[in-house]
């Protein structure tokens, strides 16, 4: 689980897409490619993101992803 904060509470509705990338990790063969919108209430400042990982049978280097942000909607990245 990957928890994304804003880093201030927003009297509006906040959205942003987001979604996996690979790293030294492969989507299909060591995570499962995950995507969608995460929608923040006005106030709320933390919202989660599961991505499922599969177990491996032989032993491995650690092995990395990344969770990419979209625009954000009634934010700003940075």
């Amino acid at each position: 689980v990957v928890v994304v904060r804003l880093s201030n509470p927003s009297a509006q509705p906040v959205s942003v897409p987001y979604g996996t990338r690979n790293g030294t990790a492969v989507a299909g063969e060591d995570f499962l490619a995950t995507a969608g919108t995460l929608a923040f209430d006005p106030g709320e400042l933390e919202k989660t993101v599961a991505v499922p990982v599969f177990g491996d049978t032989q032993p491995e280097p650690v092995e990395t992803f990344q969770i990419v942000l979209g625009t954000p909607v009634n934010a700003t990245a940075g």
